[in-house]
């Protein structure tokens, strides 16, 4: 005769890892606590592999993924845009309602402006700074995974552009962000998902 502890445990682990946080939450809230917030800005060059991670992270953690490269893309906007625009796509998309308990971005901020913009941005909305996920691999590595997805947004010159706005992003949050946690994103996805929930506590 199999136990109702042994039936509980078997219901348990039937039940998505999403729903089971989307349901501690709820309690959570009708306790009268308040669930932590969490941002996490994802930073790497293109093909280190922020959108496999981004899209782990948000099914661990019940965060939406915020993509400004998705987001110009919808819009019909170019690749590159001007401070006023990014910071006014990133306002209208971090104000939705899904994004109260905070969210995972991915290729903003790009500038100076838009950097303090978005720290501003955070106050205002009342959200925490946030944790800095830095997938490191070489310039190597990114022309052969590159090649390999063979997309037509991963043309040479393309890839060139963005590898260039990479470091700029790069050159100019590292220093805001000194408790940054770089991964070596040149390991297999499961191994850098193992290092990334280790470093956030998850």
């Amino acid at each position: 005769m199999v136990s109702t502890a042994r039936v509980l445990s078997l219901t348990i682990m039937s039940i998505p890892r999403r729903e089971i946080l989307a349901g501690f939450l709820a309690i959570r809230s009708a306790r009268g606590q308040r669930p932590r917030k969490r941002i996490i800005l994802m930073l790497g060059p293109p093909g280190s592999g922020k959108t496999t991670q981004s899209e782990r992270l948000k099914s661990a953690l019940g965060l939406p993924v915020v993509s400004m490269p998705d987001m110009l893309q919808s819009e019909g906007a170019s690749i590159q845009v001007s401070d006023e625009v990014a910071n006014l796509l990133l306002r209208k998309r971090i104000t939705r309602k899904d994004c109260e308990l905070g969210f995972i971005l991915d290729g903003y901020p790009l500038t100076a402006k838009q950097a303090e913009y978005f720290e501003a941005l955070l106050t205002e909305l009342g959200l925490p700074s946030p944790a800095v996920i830095h997938l490191s691999i070489t310039d190597y590595e990114v022309d052969r995974r590159l090649a390999n997805r063979g997309r037509v947004e991963d043309s040479p010159a393309n890839t060139e552009l963005r590898i260039v706005m990479y470091r700029k992003q790069a050159e100019l949050l590292m220093p805001r962000y000194p408790n940054a946690i770089t991964v070596d994103a040149s390991k297999p996805p499961d191994k850098v998902a193992a290092r990334i929930r280790q470093a956030l506590g998850y």
